[in-house]
C-alpha cells in the first residue's frame, strides 16, 4: 500500500509540466535543465507582456475610418496567424530537443526570440 502511494505521489510529481513549475520558481542560473527552464520561461514572460503592449498600442490607433477599421481587422488576424507559425515555428526546437533536458529551455528561447522580433516589427509600423 505504502509503495502504491508512494508510486502515485512520484508520478502527480513527474507529471506537472514544466511550464506550471516555472510560473513562480525562481532563476538562479544553476545550470540544470529545469533551471534553465525557468530562466527562459520568465524571460519569455516579459517578451511577451512587451509584445502585447506593443500590439495593444497598435491596435488603439487603428479606430475611426472604415480603412482604419479594416487594417485594425487586419492587424488582428495576423497576429492570430503570428501565433500559429510562432507555435509551429518552435515545434522545431522541441523535436530537435524531445527528451533532452534543455527542451523547454530552448522551446521558450524560441518564443522569446520570436516574440522580440514581433515587437520590433509592431512597433516600426505602428507605433511613433
Amino acid at each position: 500500500m505504502f509503495i502504491s502511494l508512494a508510486r502515485s505521489a512520484l508520478l502527480l510529481i513527474v507529471a506537472i509540466p514544466f511550464h506550471v513549475l516555472a510560473q513562480d520558481a525562481v532563476c538562479h542560473n544553476d545550470g540544470s535543465g529545469r533551471d534553465a527552464y525557468i530562466c527562459a520561461a520568465q524571460e519569455t514572460r516579459a517578451a511577451d507582456a512587451e509584445l502585447n503592449e506593443a500590439y495593444q498600442q497598435a491596435l488603439g490607433q487603428l479606430d475611426g475610418s472604415d480603412n482604419l477599421r479594416l487594417a485594425k481587422a487586419s492587424l488582428v488576424e495576423s497576429e492570430r496567424a503570428w501565433i500559429k507559425f510562432r507555435d509551429a515555428d518552435c515545434d522545431v526546437q522541441t523535436n530537435i530537443f524531445k527528451g533532452g533536458s534543455m527542451q523547454g529551455a530552448m522551446v521558450e528561447a524560441c518564443k522569446k526570440s520570436l516574440a522580440e522580433q514581433r515587437t520590433k516589427e509592431l512597433k516600426s509600423l505602428w507605433l511613433p
